[in-house]
């Protein structure tokens, strides 16, 4: 199982370690620039592509106010260049393959996640703009996973082994479904009632 995984630079990414059974593609900005069309055609070409891991992120400013509100649009433009419009663009390219999409992101609950508040709001609009695609095209599963919170090496490593595992098992996890990963160690998933809400509906294990 071959998997694109954005934002290749990354912690995240780079601790994604391919094994048998996935084979992940990390692709820095240098290789595959989600901001030009035809970076991510040469990047893609003659390449299967069983999955999307979106992990892309673009920085945002925390705070905004009409003094620098002028000068920093052309960050907000950049962001819905990299996570919206690639996506959308690489799903169209892709979706007649793809057996899966999985959106990595902190941001997904706006009760709880309330800094950084304008980049979270874009990642939002993306996992909404996904749930929307399915509905419309029934055609690639897609699931939304809450990744924990990294700060050091040994937390992104831990998480990234939980994606693996999620990824090598994704017919366990309900489509559209939201998991957040809190026990590391023990290995342990826990489906979200909602983008909106941290409330445990069942825990397990892989």
């Amino acid at each position: 199982m071959n998997v694109l995984v954005t934002g290749g630079n990354g912690r995240m990414a780079r601790h994604l370690e391919s094994n048998n059974n996935i084979t992940y593609y990390s692709p820095g900005r240098d290789e595959m620039d989600l901001a030009s069309y035809d970076s991510i055609d040469s990047y893609i070409l003659d390449k299967q592509i069983d999955g999307l891991v979106l992990n892309a992120f673009q920085y945002l400013p925390s705070e905004l106010n009409l003094d620098i509100f002028k000068a920093v649009e052309h960050e907000f433009l950049r962001a819905t260049q990299v996570n919206l419009l690639a996506t959308l663009y690489m799903y169209l390219k892709l979706k007649d393959n793809l057996k899966f999409i999985v959106l990595l992101s902190t941001g997904l609950d706006p009760v709880h996640e309330t800094n950084s508040i304008y980049y979270r709001n874009n990642k939002a609009n993306l996992g909404d703009l996904l749930e929307r695609i399915y509905y419309v095209d029934k055609k690639v599963k897609t699931i939304f996973i809450h990744p924990g919170h990294m700060h050091d090496d040994y937390t992104f490593k831990q998480s990234a082994v939980q994606v693996t595992k999620m990824i090598e098992n994704l017919d366990k996890f309900k489509n559209l479904g939201t998991y957040g990963i809190f026990e590391k160690d023990k290995m342990e998933y826990r489906e979200l009632e909602s983008i909106k809400s941290y409330h445990t509906l069942n825990t397990f294990e892989l």
